[in-house]
Order: C-alpha cells, then structure tokens, then sequence
C-alpha cells in the first residue's frame, strides 16, 4: 500500500508539471535514503533483545485489520503524505515526488520486515502477536 501510494504521488507531481528527470531522481532518493534508514536502525534489537515473547494469553482479543493498519499509517505515512499534497498545493511538485519517495521507502522498509518476520515464524511454528504497549506474544 506505500509503495503504491508513493508511486501515485509521484505520478501526480509529474502530471502537475514535475519534469520526469528530476521527480524520478527525488523519488528514488527519498525512496533509498528512508528504506536504509528504516532497516539499518538497531534500536529495536538493542532496546528489546533480552525480552522473550510470552505465551498468547487464552483471553487475548484480536484487533480488526484497519485498527492495525491504521495504527501502522499514523502518523509517518499519513503525515507524509500530507506533506506531500502540500507541497503539490504549492507548486513544489519535485519535493512532493520526494516525498512520494519517502512513502515509498516506508513500504520497501515495510516489506523487508514482513519477510522477516515470515521467516522468524516459520522457523518457530508459531505466530508473533503483539500487544499496544509493546510486549510480544507467541500463539
């Protein structure tokens, strides 16, 4: 959904009067820069790595998927991305490509750690759930 969302910015810059060379050169660094940062950041490993997922308690209760979507969007995405039809509103056509990027590398962020975790659960058995303040589950 990011990756497309940051596409369709990006598409829109340029029918807004971005020249193609310039947007696509905005986009794939704001896209690169956010998709390094995002997977080289060490925090979560080095914050967390001394905490074992528990058991899923019998009572837990599921989120509906667009609580956990949202909870997801809000507020980089959808922040950045009112930032993007911002500068669209204001002629800034190539920082809304860049933008557009930035939402983008969210995504590519995003898809690398879906298949992380993908692996990590297949390689357990077992499903990671988490809980809003943080703490890990395994059901």
């Amino acid at each position: 959904m990011r990756i497309a969302l940051g596409v369709a910015v990006l598409v829109v810059s340029i029918a807004a009067g971005a020249a193609v060379g310039p947007a696509a050169v905005a986009f794939v660094v704001g896209a690169g820069v956010v998709a390094f940062a995002a997977l080289a950041d060490r925090r979560p490993l080095l914050l967390r790595s001394d905490v074992e997922a528990a058991p899923l308690p019998a009572g837990a209760v599921q989120e509906p998927a667009w609580r956990v979507v949202a909870a997801a969007a809000y507020p980089s995405t959808l922040g950045i991305s009112v930032l993007a039809v911002i500068a669209l509103i204001v002629g800034k056509d190539v920082l809304a490509a860049l933008l557009g990027g930035v939402v983008a590398g969210l995504g590519v962020a995003s898809g690398v750690g879906l298949v992380t975790l993908a692996v990590w659960e297949r390689e357990r058995g077992a499903r990671l759930h988490l809980a809003g303040d943080g703490r890990r589950f395994v059901g």
